[in-house]
């Protein structure tokens, strides 16, 4: 008994750490030999990113204030959640001008605001921090599209 008030080494201390979010790549890399083995959490996944996807883009069009500013809509193009309910990663279609800038750090600054929207509508128990990933395929189609007439009118027109 007394040993113990003596001897101070014996009690563990709590250190707290900062929370550290884990990126899609590393949450999705981690986790797949556990989400390939399990189709029931890979089919709920699949679900929850549908109805996920309806509510973000209803948010982010008819719901906040702050995207009102901006004089183009942001269109949502796909919701991934990872079937461990780790990372949810929003992509949107980027158009490949300097706007993109702009609305991405809007939509990093309004994610908590967004994740506590979804919180509160009680779509999913446990919500995720949210990850906006612009979608630049448009913009690659566009710029081939461009390459092709291009090449149609000054190569192929002579």
């Amino acid at each position: 008994m007394l040993n113990k008030l003596f001897n101070k080494g014996g009690r563990k201390k709590f250190y707290f750490t900062p929370m550290t979010y884990n990126t899609p790549s590393t949450a999705a890399t981690k986790n797949k030999s556990k989400c390939q083995s399990n189709p029931c959490k890979m089919r709920r996944a699949e679900q929850v990113s549908k109805v996920l996807f309806s509510y973000i883009s209803d948010l982010i069009q008819y719901g906040d204030d702050d995207f009102s500013q901006i004089e183009e809509s942001i269109e949502i193009s796909k919701v991934q959640i990872s079937p461990d309910f780790s990372a949810l990663v929003v992509h949107w279609v980027a158009t490949g001008t300097e706007k993109d800038d702009i609305i991405q750090q809007m939509l990093m600054k309004n994610s908590s605001r967004i994740r506590q929207h979804l919180i509160n509508l009680r779509v999913v128990g446990t919500l995720p921090p949210i990850t906006f990933v612009p979608d630049l395929s448009e913009v690659q189609v566009k710029k081939k599209e461009k390459m092709y007439i291009y090449v149609q009118n000054h190569f192929l027109s002579a």
